[in-house]
């Protein structure tokens, strides 16, 4: 059953959720059931209460099942699981939580982090830079901006929680004395305990996570199975994309040394900065369209861009004219680390820059954080009091297209053209390559694509999904990839019977039908291989570069000069055919080089917890300085890549 219609019910209709649970027990079986209920999120609560999020239903369930199987091992596995992470969430919760929250008034706790926030932001470039300098990095993989971004991403966590607290936003220029910087300062670590036990959390939830408990309590939990690295195979290929673009920006902006200068005529036609210029190529890569024109509850693409990069703009140019940070200080106000600035001023800032007078105050309130957001990367205005702030060194590198994408969905805001670019994207891909490929419209029956090489006969459903940065994500794009699967097969049944096929077969002038292949398209990176009931499922990567031969490449530049050797040419040489095609997605190579560059990391946090978390890390990057590399570094990267 699919995440959201498992978890709707679990959460409004106790009777039929444990009907449910009995009717998979009795057709699928002990396991898939625990699956089922693991999958409803009924069974850890992330608040630290030690108990399950839904007591009294998970009772049920497991009075349910114990009557059934009362010495089954799966059944008490399960229950012993669910047992140490509320237990863990709990030790969180009393020892870390509870202990910052009372050792500072409520009045300046907001205030207090976020000049801790900026503070430790900065002092962590100036690490980040120096580090690089001396080449104190991992030559395969320098993680520190990885480092950076989650810290800002985890500040969301904590804002909200601010916000269920109720604590006063307020106080920009209230001098905070250096303690209450330090106290406030521990929300940093708190939050990434509380990260890795969100990420454990959802592991368990939806894939597999092998939890071991020793003699003295201690927790060692390993992520385990192909779904778990999945998830994180596609987020790699979804980064590849990001840094190779934003890597050829960066070399392009450093041959021609472009000018970038204030300006109130919107992207694309004219930008205020690089960030905004690669804004709006990502903005393809999201929305699978170059129209920036397009609107979303009447606000159009080029303005969101525009505020955003605003954003930055104004950021980066307050870091670089801010004093240096004398932390020394014994009392430090937001407003002397951070941009504040009234709703008025910020408004007008984005109408002498473009944007409609109209749409500015929508924008600001678009971009503010509030309790649907997930972090200051997507709204990196913070409303205090009559001021709106801006984190700088949060904000200043915000990937602009990006953040619009995820902020309209975590308000709810429907973004279905997006999908309808992308059909189109994926029939243009054919068309390019002298195929005839037809979208068929009937009602109930609709297909984003069908065509043919020679005589083999291809069915295509495409789905543009969210890139997942989560488990959670991750289950869901596959809910929906299955979901796309099952409507394609009864199209495809509808389409073949004698009645159709001969107007298919008409359509695409063509005499007979050999074979029948069924494709699901995702504009997400292909996580593991996919083949659900017969249909393929396979990513915009594999599917259009195959039609346009367009092999992936691995590019090498060395000062002024670029070297860009092509990967797995065997697949994208010679006449379009049925039989490579397919072995190109049965084999997939790209898909397999993404797994030999993920290995594992231990989370250590046996002194604070007692855990250790083995995860799914990546070894090697997506940009590489060989100059750092040592000599197994570099046997290591050429075992992967022929250089």
């Amino acid at each position: 059953m699919y995440l959201f219609e498992l978890e709707k019910i679990s959460k409004e209709n106790k009777n039929e959720f444990i009907c449910l649970i009995d009717e998979t027990y009795s057709k699928q079986g002990l396991n898939e059931t625990i699956r089922l209920i693991k999958k409803s999120g009924i069974c850890v609560n992330p608040y630290g209460t030690g108990k399950p999020k839904e007591n009294a239903l998970y009772k049920d369930v497991i009075k349910l099942l114990n009557d059934r199987e009362p010495e089954a091992k799966q059944l008490k596995d399960f229950e012993a699981e669910t047992n140490t992470i509320n237990t863990l969430y709990k030790k969180f919760t009393d020892m870390y939580l509870s202990k910052t929250e009372s050792s500072l008034p409520s009045d300046v706790h907001v205030t207090s982090y976020l000049i801790a926030l900026e503070l430790h932001l900065t002092e962590l470039q100036k690490r980040m830079l120096r580090d690089l300098y001396y080449g104190n990095v991992n030559g395969l993989n320098n993680n520190q901006s990885d480092i950076y971004e989650n810290i800002v991403q985890n500040t969301g966590v904590v804002l909200k929680y601010f916000l269920y607290k109720q604590y006063p936003f307020a106080g920009i220029s209230k001098k905070i004395p250096k303690q209450s910087l330090r106290v406030a300062g521990e929300h940093f670590k708190n939050s990434e305990m509380k990260f890795l036990l969100d990420t454990i959390m959802e592991l368990w939830n939806y894939f597999e996570a092998d939890i071991q408990v020793d003699n003295n309590g201690e927790v060692t939990i390993k992520s385990i199975g192909e779904g778990a690295l999945g998830k994180h195979i596609s987020h790699l290929g979804f980064m590849d994309i990001r840094n190779a673009k934003m890597s050829r920006h960066g070399y392009e902006e450093y041959l021609f040394d472009t000018r970038y200068s204030n300006t109130n005529i919107l992207p694309p036609h004219k930008y205020i900065s690089s960030n905004e210029k690669t804004a709006c190529e990502f903005i393809e890569e999201y929305f699978s369209t170059t129209d920036l024109s397009i609107e979303f509850n009447g606000i159009s693409l080029a303005e969101l861009t525009r505020a955003y990069s605003i954003a930055a703009l104004e950021s980066e140019k307050f870091i670089r004219n801010r004093k240096t940070l004398r932390t020394n200080l014994n009392e430090i106000a937001l407003n002397d680390v951070c941009i504040a600035k009234s709703k008025n001023k910020w408004i007008n800032k984005f109408v002498e820059m473009g944007i409609r007078k109209s749409k500015a105050e929508k924008i600001l309130n678009f971009m503010t954080f509030d309790t649907t957001s997930n972090d200051i990367l997507e709204c990196p205005f913070i409303k205090m009091g009559n001021d709106y702030v801006l984190i700088p060194t949060a904000t200043y590198l915000t990937d602009s297209s990006r953040a619009i994408l995820l902020n309209l969905s975590s308000r709810g805001i429907n973004v279905s053209i997006k999908g309808n670019e992308f059909e189109k994207l994926i029939r243009q891909s054919v068309t390019n390559s002298n195929l005839r490929c037809v979208h068929l419209e009937k009602k109930d029956y609709e297909c984003d694509a069908v065509f043919a090489i020679g005589n083999d006969l291809f069915f295509v459903e495409t789905k543009h999904l969210s890139h997942p940065t989560s488990y959670r994500e991750y289950v869901r794009n596959l809910d929906e990839i299955y979901d796309a699967c099952v409507q394609l097969e009864r199209i495809v049944d509808y389409y073949t019977q004698s009645t159709n096929i001969e107007d298919i077969k008409n359509l695409l002038n063509i005499d007979s039908v050999n074979r029948i292949y069924k494709m699901v398209v995702t504009n997400t990176s292909q996580g593991e291989k996919l083949k659900i009931n017969g249909t393929y499922v396979v990513d915009d990567t594999y599917f259009i570069g195959y039609f346009e031969r367009r092999s992936p490449q691995i590019v090498q530049i060395d000062g002024e000069t670029v070297i860009a050797s092509p990967l797995y040419e065997e697949y994208y040489n010679g006449q379009v055919n049925t039989e490579q095609f397919i072995d190109l997605i049965e084999k997939s190579p790209l898909l397999q080089q993404k797994k030999q560059r993920i290995g594992y990391h231990t989370f250590n946090y046996s002194e604070q917890l007692g855990l250790k978390f083995d995860s799914f890390f990546v070894k090697v990057n997506t940009t590489i300085n060989p100059d750092l590399l040592s000599d197994e570094e570099m046997d290591k990267l050429n075992s992967i890549f022929t250089i």
